[in-house]
């Protein structure tokens, strides 16, 4: 078939190039790499424009035909189900959120969710061939437009179709906007929302699996933005939002995951923004998180034999759904655990159990990568954050060197976010804390104490010198 391409290796291979023997159930590459070996001997599709596809379609149709009647509303509907409707993982929209799923029996009540999905279905087929077009950029410009009449306007603002409508701006902008855009910070613009929207009266599954899938996505940004504060949002919430929704279904175990609910979230962020004052409450934080993760990892081990025995095509695609839904749970999870290990570490600098443990996850979490590379863009979009925090983690230089190297690799799916200046923005932060501590301690220490200290870094009277 013209234009079906012929290579049948795995996906690994396949995104690397690299021949591969199609050996089931795992290729050589794939089980010298010990990773998973996905989609050897699939036959693969091309992407099509759609709007491109139909138009031939039409010049084809023979003058007595009369095509069925369609509007504007109806070709926006048809064009977002058939985005949503790809079974790969790979460009599985709704790994941005299941919610995704209602906004169809949504659509044609509020002008900013209708110009925003419109821009989304014209945009997603840059996530496959990074190539913009003058659709793409007329209709992210009118959503643009749109959302910014809509937030304008307070009757319109504090809704939930509006705020979803900033959601999926937020997308498209990582896809193909620009650093001058209209929502130039889409964590600050969101919580801005949360916080001011009556979220404690959405009770819709759609509204809450929103505000859940959002309000995560902002807290963990807010990691390395101190202006992003969710205090308000977070007072409002009950046990409706967050308990019920979220990433801990996936467990199987009695025991909650609290750094993965949303109030756990809300901790974290608050506990960054002032980790002097909440250190012991850091501490108590990073032994649950260190739990979590390993409870994680044991779900993720799981997960691994369930895909290692999938022996046909349509079980490939829920199981893999499923494997790398877990996959970015262990890897949030992680980045918690070094995130809050790299400001203990500051406190307690001569702790050799947390240096090894920071070590020890961040290994684990660059071979989390390794895997989850063949199931880029969409499927293993977390990653960036993960590699993030192990980069902020890193002590020596060799370490930086190789998770920056593995950063660099999934740069080249978006372009607009740029994740090594986001790893130097929390390495800083961090070195910030470490700075404000050293003074905080030269200031109550004695006078002839702080001069001992002085005389031994320039070799005064008072060193120590050894022949």
């Amino acid at each position: 078939m013209p234009g079906v391409p012929s290579s049948r290796g795995c996906d690994a291979c396949r995104k690397q190039k690299k021949k591969c023997d199609q050996s089931k159930p795992a290729c050589a590459r794939c089980t010298r790499l010990k990773i998973n070996c996905v989609g050897g001997g699939q036959q693969r599709y091309k992407f099509k424009n759609q709007s491109t596809k139909l138009e031939v379609v039409r010049k084809s149709q023979p003058a007595s035909l009369v095509s069925p009647p369609s509007n504007g509303s109806t070709m926006l509907l048809s064009d977002f189900i058939s985005t949503l409707g790809i079974i790969d993982v790979r460009y599985d929209l709704t790994y941005y959120g299941g919610f995704l799923s209602d906004i169809p029996r949504r659509l044609g009540t509020n002008d900013a969710l209708d110009a925003s999905v419109g821009a989304l279905a014209a945009s997603f087929p840059y996530v496959h061939t990074k190539q913009l077009s003058p659709d793409m950029l007329d209709k992210y410009g009118n959503a643009l437009r749109t959302l910014r009449l809509h937030m304008s306007d307070p009757a319109k603002a504090y809704t939930p179709d509006t705020l979803c409508a900033i959601y999926l701006m937020d997308i498209c902008q990582s896809w193909i906007g620009r650093r001058d855009d209209f929502l130039q910070s889409h964590g600050e613009v969101m919580a801005h929302f949360l916080n001011a929207a009556p979220v404690d009266k959405w009770r819709d599954s759609y509204e809450v699996e929103m505000l859940v899938t959002i309000c995560a996505a902002v807290a963990m940004e807010s990691f390395a933005n101190p202006k992003i504060n969710l205090d308000e949002f977070f007072a409002k919430l009950d046990d409706v939002h967050g308990t019920q929704y979220g990433p801990r279904r996936y467990f199987d175990e009695q025991r909650v995951p609290l750094s993965i609910t949303l109030p756990g979230l809300a901790n974290v962020g608050k506990y960054f923004r002032d980790p002097e004052l909440y250190i012991v409450e850091i501490a108590a934080m990073y032994q649950e998180s260190l739990l979590d993760y390993a409870m994680a990892r044991k779900r993720l081990a799981i997960a691994s034999e369930t895909m290692n025995a999938v022996r046909t095509p349509l079980q490939t695609y829920p199981v893999t759904k499923q494997y790398t839904a877990i996959q970015a749970m262990v890897g949030l999870v992680g980045s918690i655990v070094l995130n809050m290990g790299s400001v203990l570490r500051i406190f307690s600098p001569d702790d050799v159990t947390l240096s090894a443990e920071s070590a020890k996850v961040s290994s684990e979490l660059m071979l989390l990568a390794e895997n989850a590379m063949q199931y880029r863009p969409l499927g293993s979009s977390y990653i960036p954050f993960c590699l993030v925090s192990a980069w902020a983690a890193a002590d020596g230089r060799t370490e930086q060197a190789e998770v920056k190297r593995m950063l660099e690799e999934w740069q080249s799916d978006f372009q607009e976010t740029r994740w090594i200046n986001i790893a130097k923005w929390l390495k800083d932060g961090f070195e910030d804390l470490r700075l404000r501590l050293t003074l905080s301690q030269l200031r109550v220490m004695p006078a002839e104490s702080v001069a001992t200290i002085h005389d031994a870094r320039v070799g005064g009277p008072n060193s120590c010198c050894i022949q």
